[in-house]
This record gives C-alpha cells, structure tokens and sequence, in this order.
C-alpha cells in the first residue's frame, strides 16, 4: 500500500480562498511545475498547490541555468511571446465566449494549448525565479537582471491570458458550459472532471453524481516523479486533515492593539 503524502514533506506554493477545477489543478501539476513533485489540495472551498521540500533546490537549479543564459532566455521569452500572440488572434476570440457544439478534438486542442501556455507561465513564479534573483544582486550579472527585467514584463503579459482562461466566462468556464449542455449535465459537473473524463464524455462514459459531489467537497491530486495520481475522496480527507488542521493550543500570546478584556472563540490560521 502507497502511504498519503506527508505535511511533513511538503510547503506551500499558492493558496488561493477559492475552488478551482480538477482541470486547471490537473494542468498546474503537469506544467513545469511537475519538477517539485507539487500536490493540489482543495477542500471546503479552500485551494491550494504544495512543492516536495526536497525539490527546491531542483528549482533553483533549473531557473539558474535560464535566466542567467542569454541565448536560452531569448528562445524561451520568443516561444511564450509568440504562444500569447496566438492565444489573442486565436483562442480567445474563439472561446473567449459562449461556445457551442464543441467537437472532442477541439476540447483536447484546448487542453493542450492550456497546457503549453502554463509550462511557459509557471517559469514567470517564484520558484523558479527566487534564487536566480538573490544571485544577480549577489554578483550584479547584466545577463540576469537584463532577463529577469524582462521576465517581469513577460509575467504581467501571461497574466492577462491566465486570466482568460480561469476567470469567471473565461475560456475553462465556457468549455464546461458547453459540454454541460452538449451532454445534459448539472452546470457545475465539469468543473469536477479531469481531462481524460472530460474526454470520456464523448465516448458516453459518465463519472458517477456521488463522486462529484463528493468532490466538490474536497479532492486531492499529485504528480510525483512524472507519476500523475488523483486520489480517492476516503484519501483526499486524510491529506486534507493533515495539511490544513489547526493546532490545538491553551493560550495564545502576542501584541495588545487595544488594552481591555475580551471573551471569545480563538481560531489559528496557518498561512
């Protein structure tokens, strides 16, 4: 028997105090995050991406060894530049809207590009880009800070499609919409299907209401060494229960904003 990933083993990368989908979770484990064995959390509304500790320094490596090279640099910044272009002229004005009628390859074609856009995206992070900018004030390398300059700039281009793509009546939102109606589902159906259910949905295969209703609670995927695993709902609340538990205390200590005496409920919550 596998045992659950560890808090003990892992540290947070994002949170967000909102649901996200099992695709775009799906997608964030299989970008370039996959270096950091990362894991998707997502309970009670509450989101969040973890890295394996013992891969951080994978990143630094990794981040090192692009941005301190020019010639790489470049091929990456003109690769990502030209994918944003090709999302405005085609992918947004496409499905930046409600659609209709979508064929399962176009779904796939959808996926895929989602996929490329965020294997560039996620190198605009911080986990990448942390240790190589604590090197160039270190060492004040024109090549770094000359990439790293324009890295910013790149990152708030990437948003603007990130954006498109997550927010409310974006590009994930309408897709769901669309094979809602295609195939006669409750509208927020798709928002709990992996990308290969969501395929399978063509093929008249169905994910049974109980697991995605129990998922809509709670759900937990990793991507470990190149191994992408979804866990069962039983699973997904130990993992849950161990990383996002509060600490039980007698007394909690800290600076007086205003003097008096105050009777209530403490929670801790750990960021």
């Amino acid at each position: 028997m596998t045992s659950l990933p560890s808090n003990k083993d892992y540290k947070v990368l994002f949170r967000f105090n909102s649901a996200m989908s099992c695709l775009h979770s799906e997608i964030g484990l299989k970008s370039t995050l996959d270096l950091v064995n990362p894991l998707v959390i997502m309970r009670d509304n509450v989101w969040q991406i973890l890295m394996q500790k013992k891969t951080e320094e994978r990143c630094d490596r990794s981040g090192l060894d692009l941005f301190s090279n020019k010639e790489k640099y470049e091929g990456y910044a003109n690769d990502f530049r030209e994918f944003i272009g090709y999302y405005k002229t085609e992918i947004a004005g496409k499905y930046g809207r409600k659609i209709t009628n979508r064929t399962k390859a176009e779904v796939s074609k959808i996926y895929e590009d989602y996929l490329k856009f965020m294997c560039f995206y996620e190198l605009t992070e911080y986990p990448y880009h942390d240790h190589p900018y604590h090197m160039m004030l270190k060492t004040s390398d024109a090549i770094l800070k000359k990439n790293l300059t324009d890295l910013g700039k790149l990152k708030v281009e990437g948003r603007k499609v990130l954006n498109g793509y997550v927010f409310k009546h974006g590009i994930l939102a309408n897709v769901f919409q669309c094979l809602s109606e295609k195939f006669s589902l409750d509208g927020r159906y798709c928002y709990n299907l992996y990308s290969d259910e969501l395929l399978a949905l063509f093929d008249g295969k169905k994910v049974s209401d109980e697991i995605i209703e129990k998922r809509k609670m709670c759900y937990a995927a990793a991507n470990t060494d190149g191994n992408f695993q979804i866990f069962s709902y039983e699973d997904s609340l130990k993992i849950a229960d161990d990383f996002l538990k509060i600490p039980s205390v007698d007394s909690v200590k800290g600076l007086v904003a205003n003097k008096g005496k105050v009777k209530g409920k403490v929670v801790i919550a750990l960021c």
